[in-house]
């Protein structure tokens, strides 16, 4: 997994990415400009996992 991948819709961002200060990739919310840690994953496999499964869920959007 690299880079931010996620959603965002009325000015709120859901994503994966990595935070300058952690290992792990991470969930995090975005409001504004403060992001906030929701949870981590184990590791970059558990990470991938988890964005193939909401590509899924969500259906892969144009452009992607």
């Amino acid at each position: 997994m690299t880079g931010k991948i996620g959603i965002s819709h009325n000015g709120i961002e859901c994503c994966v990415q990595h935070l300058p200060n952690r290992k792990k990739p991470m969930l995090t919310v975005q409001i504004d400009n403060t992001i906030y840690g929701v949870a981590s994953f184990v590791n970059e496999d558990t990470a991938d996992w988890f964005l193939t499964q909401m590509t899924t869920l969500f259906g892969e959007r144009e452009g992607e």
